[in-house]
């Protein structure tokens, strides 16, 4: 199976990059994850997290525009 991500469609007026914070505790999917979306021009992952503890705080902190967070997580899921 191919992935391919078309260009972004949501441009922001001030044409900063679409931000994405990932919650993912595969560690290879979540690095994965990380390095296909960063490739991409308008988008930006301002973090990627093993566990969601304090997901609430890091996503108050950094505002993505976007959470991808694995639904079956350890401990607190998505």
């Amino acid at each position: 199976m191919l992935l391919t991500i078309d260009t972004p469609r949501l441009i922001l007026s001030n044409n900063m990059a679409t931000t994405i914070a990932i919650f993912e505790d595969n560690a290879r999917l979540r690095e994965s994850l990380t390095v296909l979306l960063s490739g991409v021009e308008g988008y930006t992952v301002c973090g990627d997290y093993e566990n969601c503890p304090q997901a609430a705080g890091i996503v108050r902190h950094h505002q993505p525009d976007v959470v991808i967070m694995d639904i079956n997580m350890p401990g607190v899921d998505g």
